[in-house]
C-alpha cells in the first residue's frame, strides 16, 4: 500500500467518514495480517494454513454482513 493511499485513509477515519463497523473490520484484518506474518516468520506452515482459512471466512462473511447493513439501510 503506498503511502498516499494510506494517509487517505488516515485521513478519512480522522474526518469520521468511515463508520465505526468499518473501524472494527479494518481493525480485525489488521490483527489477522499480524498473525500470519509471525506465523511465516514462525515457518509454522500448518498454523499459517489454519489462520489464512479462517481469514478468508471472515472477509466473506463481514462483506456480506455489511452488504446487508447497506441495503437494509
Amino acid at each position: 500500500m503506498s503511502k498516499l493511499t494510506y494517509n487517505k485513509i488516515l485521513h478519512s477515519i480522522k474526518a469520521k467518514r468511515i463508520n465505526s463497523n468499518t473501524k472494527i473490520m479494518l481493525i480485525i484484518l489488521l490483527c489477522y495480517i499480524v498473525i500470519l506474518v509471525l506465523l511465516l516468520a514462525l515457518n509454522q506452515p500448518y498454523m499459517l494454513w489454519l489462520i489464512s482459512k479462517y481469514l478468508l471466512l471472515t472477509v466473506i462473511s463481514l462483506i456480506l454482513y455489511f452488504n446487508i447493513i447497506k441495503n437494509v439501510k
